[in-house]
């Protein structure tokens, strides 16, 4: 029991951590203020794989959609936040083709846009494809890469960070 509140108390404690930091340090993070980055500040750039639309990922509306088809293994994309945030979970919405999502997706992480370190891999799921980070991560850049294709081409609509 006193493991379980001792949990309870840290999760609670680190809550109040997520969000972005607008002065970043070279030797790491200060305690960041407030949310993730307004959509408005974020970029989207394709690494591999044929997106059409790839702005409707982050446009803010999940009635449009970034989609890729064929065989996308290795199709990524990341997105500049435009600013350092801290984050546990990220959210791949696959808007009105709920079965639009790949088997498998990787996440990478960077501060400068050019070295990525692995943070996480989980299977797709319909509708919704939940990657929760087992720690919070700060990064400003995000790469999302299909690493096992589904049965369907790949749909997003829309990426919420939290």
């Amino acid at each position: 029991m006193n493991r379980l509140l001792a949990c309870i108390l840290l999760a609670l404690c680190l809550m109040p951590l997520t969000g972005c930091d607008t002065n970043f340090a070279a030797d790491g993070p200060r305690v960041p203020r407030g949310g993730i980055s307004s959509m408005s500040r974020w970029s989207i750039a394709a690494q591999q794989g044929a997106f059409e639309g790839l702005a409707n990922a982050i446009d803010g509306s999940n009635l449009t959609a970034a989609k890729v088809s064929g065989d996308y293994v290795g199709a990524s994309f990341t997105i500049d936040l435009g600013r350092h945030c801290m984050f546990n979970m990220i959210v791949l919405c696959h808007g009105r083709d709920e079965n639009g999502y790949t088997r498998r997706v990787s996440v990478e992480v960077s501060n400068d846009g050019k070295t990525f370190q692995a943070s996480y891999s989980t299977l797709g799921t319909r509708a919704q494809t939940y990657v929760p980070l087992l720690t919070p991560v700060t990064a400003r850049y995000v790469r999302i890469t299909a690493t096992e294709s589904g049965v369907m081409p790949w749909v997003i609509s829309q990426v919420y960070f939290q």
